[in-house]
């Protein structure tokens, strides 16, 4: 039920396994959302290795303090960034079928993975991580995707692809009052998106299953 989740707020550094180990203390299930993140116009070369430095430390702390607490449920929060960027940049092919198993080909069939920057390294060493140091009746990963929706950043470098355009459509237009919008990358781009409230019903029917391998969300 929606009152069971989230009812003490604790002000702290993920990095500290203290503050980890006080967070799941007396709990049962553990949602792991917690990252250094944003959308594309933050993921860059410039954060890379601090990204993955500081991601992988938190969900190392989270993981063993879920396992000394002996929760039952663990949640991983990744990403398709984990799949290689050539299944996603066929301008031919707009279906955007990702198989989970697909993170571990390549297009030309041979083994990867590739995945997207270190953002997308860091969360699929993370999956693997996790998978090998919980047991697997406990873990749960979803992979998502554009997840839009209140409370969604739309500026400053975090917001990712709905929230940017709908700024660029408002904010951008040139001397002859035509909107103008930016488009990163060569525009054939294919991307798929879920609303917040969906994706937040299929983490709770994920975390009541059996299923224990990463699923595409």
């Amino acid at each position: 039920k929606p009152e069971n989740y989230c009812t003490e707020f604790i002000h702290g550094d993920l990095r500290d396994l203290s503050i980890c180990r006080k967070a799941v203390k007396d709990v049962n299930w553990v949602f792991h959302f917690a990252s250094n993140t944003g959308g594309m116009g933050f993921i860059h070369e410039l954060n890379n290795f601090i990204t993955y430095k500081n991601n992988h430390l938190i969900t190392v702390n989270m993981a063993q303090a879920s396992l000394e607490a002996g929760i039952e449920r663990f949640f991983y929060a990744s990403s398709a960034c984990v799949y290689p960027q050539e299944k996603q940049l066929n301008p031919n092919d707009l279906s955007l079928k990702l198989k989970e198993t697909d993170v571990w080909y390549l297009d030309n069939g041979e083994p990867g993975p590739n995945p997207q920057g270190l953002y997308g390294r860091e969360k699929l060493n993370s999956e693997t991580f996790l998978m090998g140091f919980l047991d697997s009746s406990k873990i749960r990963i979803a992979r998502f995707h554009n997840i839009f929706g209140d409370g969604n950043n739309w500026v400053g470098g975090r917001e990712n692809v709905p929230a940017a355009l709908i700024r660029k459509a408002i904010c951008s237009t040139n001397e002859k009052g035509y909107y103008e919008i930016e488009i990163w990358g060569s525009g054939d781009q294919c991307r798929s998106f879920l609303y917040i409230e969906d994706c937040v019903d299929a983490i709770i029917k994920l975390m009541e299953s059996d299923y224990s391998k990463p699923l595409n969300i």
